[in-house]
């Protein structure tokens, strides 16, 4: 119906969203490497800043909390030896927490304008 001429400069949103996303995925990426930076072994003080991390990032409490429990049992296990051993099963917990709800976004072309609502915290965007 209406064609409004796009501005070939301004980035689209996706491509604004994907780059705001990335920042923030490197910024917590980049808090959790400098946690493990000189350590040897897991303590009580590395989960409780990997737990800050997390809440930090708006991972979500209950998230943030399941992630730490198996964590902390798996420590106690002695199934983790050492920080290495903890980000890799931190970064095996949050996929799967995010596997079963992951899909691929698909707007139909016959709708639009297609509006998507994002509901930021304490208006973080």
């Amino acid at each position: 119906m209406f064609r409004f001429k796009r501005d070939k400069d301004k980035p689209r949103l996706r491509e604004r969203l994907a780059k705001r996303l990335s920042r923030t995925r490197e910024s917590l990426t980049e808090k959790l490497s400098r946690l493990a930076l000189g350590k040897k072994t897991i303590d009580a003080e590395l989960l409780e800043a990997i737990e800050t991390q997390l809440l930090m990032a708006d991972v979500g409490v209950e998230a943030t909390q399941q992630i730490i429990d198996d964590l902390t049992a798996r420590v106690k296990r002695k199934a983790l030896k050492d920080p290495e051993a903890l980000f890799k099963a931190l970064r095996e917990d949050m996929l799967a927490i995010l596997k079963p709800v992951s899909q691929p976004l698909e707007i139909p072309d016959h709708i639009r304008p297609f509006i998507i609502l994002v509901v930021g915290v304490n208006g973080s965007g």
